[in-house]
């Protein structure tokens, strides 16, 4: 081969590579993946569990509580547009109740139809942004998620005696005193990054100084105890409403089922389900949740059901939020010359 025709072939293989990198990178392509990643991980459950128990019926059991977990689930949302409030507060935004309720149930209904189960949590940002500074939007939902996340290791510890008495001593255990440390350190890391020095070039971003606001919006929520015991508590309301409604779920198949267990096993299922790795949780909790439940001995055909059937209820519990979005407009979506104040002035 010629030293041209050798050129010409490099050439052309750092073009494809260009190309796939570029195809790899696109938002369609990490869709499809996500999809691939939600419908592998469902058959494969799907097929061991079948295989080991044939007798699985996803519609089975008696209607009356399905219902009821709809009603939770559905009251829930207004439970964290109080909790998502008062962060805003903390950084000088002061929604109306009823703008805060319909951007949640919007985030809801893109929690489910979007990659990952925190999806809508972007499209919430988005829809704040039209009536508050993009760093208050950016930071009031992050941490909104961040207090959610960081009520989960407070729940464990709570239940720290029954925990030893559910999880074995292994990797599972050891796993969980891992997520514990991981949440202390990231949390630490949020509150000191912007102290971390770095190039001066990088101050210059708009991107860098929007992200270098979380922070300083994190240390005004940390610093006030009182806010911060409450949206404590309301993130332990609403994971307590997840395990009780998983509970109203297993008692369908096992009467004497305890509720407890399900108390301090929900907030870890939903922790998994986050892991951006799938299309709205699917497959992830799935699997999540045969492991959590078969460490207080139910059968993997139960679990599976039940996951399923929370699953397709958040389906139905997030439609008014797609109404929401794609219906008219709403308190959500009001000007900037609306009522709204932000850093105590009106916008």
């Amino acid at each position: 081969m010629t030293v041209g025709a050798e050129a010409d072939q490099r050439t052309k293989c750092v073009s494809f590579s260009g190309q796939t990198l570029r195809l790899l990178s696109t938002p369609v392509f990490r869709f499809g993946a996500k999809i691939l990643v939600s419908g592998g991980l469902l058959a494969w459950i799907f097929y061991r569990v079948e295989t080991a128990e044939p007798s699985m019926q996803i519609g089975g059991g008696d209607w009356a509580p399905i219902l009821l977990v709809w009603l939770v689930q559905s009251l829930l949302p207004f439970v964290q547009a109080e909790r998502w409030r008062l962060i805003a507060a903390i950084l000088g935004a002061k929604p109306s109740f009823a703008a805060a309720a319909q951007n949640v149930y919007i985030g809801q209904f893109f929690n489910q139809v979007l990659p990952s189960a925190i999806g809508g949590d972007a499209v919430r940002i988005w829809k704040l942004t039209r009536f508050m500074p993009v760093e208050t939007a950016l930071s009031s939902v992050a941490l909104d998620r961040i207090v959610a996340l960081l009520a989960v290791p407070i729940i464990l510890a709570i239940g720290s005696g029954m925990l030893a008495q559910i999880v074995p001593d292994g990797p599972f255990r050891w796993a969980l005193y891992a997520l514990t440390a991981a949440a202390i350190c990231g949390l630490a890391l949020l509150l000191l990054v912007d102290r971390i020095p770095l190039p001066r070039v990088l101050y210059r971003s708009r991107l860098v100084a929007t992200l270098l606001s979380m922070p300083v919006a994190a240390r005004k929520l940390f610093v006030d105890p009182g806010c911060l015991a409450h949206t404590m508590l309301l993130s332990i309301f609403i994971h307590a409403g997840v395990g009780t409604s998983l509970w109203f779920l297993a008692r369908n198949f096992i009467a004497d089922v305890p509720i407890a267990p399900f108390l301090l096993l929900a907030p870890i299922v939903t922790l998994v389900t986050t892991i951006p790795i799938s299309l709205g949780g699917w497959g992830v909790r799935e699997g999540a949740m045969v492991t959590a439940l078969g460490l207080i001995n139910i059968q993997p055909s139960i679990a599976l059901t039940i996951s399923v059937q929370f699953g397709l209820i958040m389906l139905v519990v997030g439609l008014p939020g797609g109404a929401l979005a794609f219906i008219g407009r709403s308190g959500v979506d009001a000007p900037a010359s609306g009522n709204v104040s932000v850093n105590g002035a009106s916008r």
